[in-house]
């Protein structure tokens, strides 16, 4: 009998340790009763997606699966380093904790160099974009404005491209000018510096620049597969900027000759705004440059 009683009192100690550590893990898991929540156990996750893709970011619309991405809580004086993989998902190895169950505010950016830059006061893109180097992915600037995230919640940011990106389609409408007659393409007088704004966002999405005009040079664009009926193209990242009237904007080379340089009309400026791609026709015959002719689009298109 009093084996059994033992036995019974040693199967109540048991339950009762197990019911002990079920508690104290469930108290480490769940709030307190004012909203706070345990030291160092709620990490925040989330995605993140860059405009008109929604799933290396970002020049092209896409991760690469190595990006460092600085993360800025609005309550939270720290900026904190994330990584993002090929399907977007921000993983940190000093995360942000959530404090409380309380909602809070959210922004991002990352930079084309990689690294992890404390604010997005100013930024300067390469002017040697050409295909012979990372110049055009490392110009490349993206920010997540300001988010609302709820406890729990799936949360997602978007990224927007900061910058503006010019196209240059050459159309030869001679047949002595071919892909290998053009040498190169620059873009002149431009400004590569420049002091970036989140103040007043417009649309929500989309920064202020002050371009640095004093610190105007030459960017060498990449020369990128020709799009249907054009002999060569090619593309390069800007600040967006306003090019005076006048302002010789473009040069061309063909079979390694300087054949041609475009100035800004005078009776207009040339207005490169943020997240819009610029795409020029050149059209050239006899080795001169007939027409030119602009299409503004999405930078998407």
């Amino acid at each position: 009998m009093n084996k059994h009683i033992f036995s019974q009192i040693r199967q109540l100690g048991s339950f009762l340790l197990l019911f002990l550590f079920a508690t104290s893990c469930s108290q480490d898991e769940t709030p307190f009763d004012d909203g706070r929540l345990p030291e160092g156990k709620h990490p925040l996750t989330l995605t993140a997606g860059v405009e008109a893709m929604e799933t290396r970011a970002t020049t092209e619309n896409a991760w690469d699966g190595s990006e460092k991405i600085a993360l800025k809580v609005e309550s939270d004086e720290n900026i904190y380093a994330y990584t993002a993989d090929n399907a977007g998902k921000l993983t940190s190895d000093s995360p942000y904790f959530w404090q409380t169950t309380d909602a809070i505010t959210v922004s991002a950016w990352h930079f084309g160099d990689n690294t992890i830059h404390e604010t997005v006061d100013a930024w300067e893109v390469p002017e040697d974009q050409s295909e012979l180097g990372d110049g055009y992915q490392q110009a490349d600037f993206i920010y997540a404005p300001p988010t609302q995230i709820t406890y729990g919640s799936e949360a997602r940011l978007t990224f927007y491209h900061q910058l503006a990106k010019v196209v240059v389609n050459i159309v030869s409408e001679d047949v002595t000018v071919t892909d290998d007659a053009v040498t190169s393409v620059t873009l002149q007088n431009v400004a590569t510096t420049g002091t970036f704004s989140t103040a007043s966002l417009t649309d929500g999405k989309y920064g202020t620049w002050t371009p640095v005009s004093d610190q105007q040079t030459t960017i060498i664009p990449r020369r990128v597969t020709a799009v249907s009926g054009a002999v060569a193209t090619f593309e390069a990242l800007v600040i967006p900027q306003t090019v005076a009237a006048g302002t010789k904007l473009f040069g061309l080379s063909l079979n390694g000759a300087d054949n041609f340089a475009y100035a800004v009309p005078d009776a207009s400026a040339v207005e490169w705004a943020t997240g819009k791609s610029y795409i020029y026709t050149l059209t050239v015959k006899n080795e001169t440059v007939t027409t030119l002719s602009l299409k503004v689009s999405s930078w998407k298109d």
